[in-house]
């Protein structure tokens, strides 16, 4: 059983020292005198008997808990791995799209000036064709001699 001078017990327990004394005279606290010092007896708390099983589940929970912890760490380095994977797939995957998309830039950039080379061929084989049915139909009309177109006779 612990022992407390009068001073240590009115401390613990928040009382005043006379009050302590009192309590000893009137048999509610059991004491002893130890080299003249007065010790004040300080018995348990009825569930603090229970202190052994109470301590066994404790560290029994304490256990359990580490293991939970353990096992949470262990999938938390799981998926920041897969996380890492993940972003790395993801970065590569971004960069091709990007490599596939200048390429296609690139590609359209030549269809485009392919088709536009293109037109402007066929718009000069156009205007070409153009004077040339223009000369032909210019020719293609019937002629006035020279003196109708002289005397400007329209025989009609």
């Amino acid at each position: 059983m612990p022992k407390l001078t009068v001073p240590e017990y009115a401390s613990q327990v928040q009382v005043d020292q006379s009050t302590v004394y009192r309590q000893i005279k009137a048999g509610r606290l059991k004491s002893e005198q130890i080299d003249g010092v007065l010790h004040v007896l300080v018995e348990p708390p009825e569930d603090a008997k229970d202190n052994g099983t109470l301590l066994a589940r404790l560290q029994d929970e304490v256990e359990y808990l580490r293991k939970e912890l353990d096992t949470r760490n262990e999938q938390l380095a799981l998926l920041q791995k897969e996380l890492a994977e993940t972003r790395q797939s993801h970065d590569s995957i971004i960069q091709q799209m990007q490599a596939d998309t200048e390429s296609a830039k690139e590609r359209s950039d030549t269809i485009v000036l392919q088709l536009t080379q293109q037109v402007d061929k066929i718009t000069q084989q156009n205007q070409a064709l153009t004077q040339e049915t223009r000369l032909l139909l210019e020719d293609s009309r019937p002629k006035r001699r020279f003196w109708k177109r002289l005397f400007a006779w329209n025989g009609g």
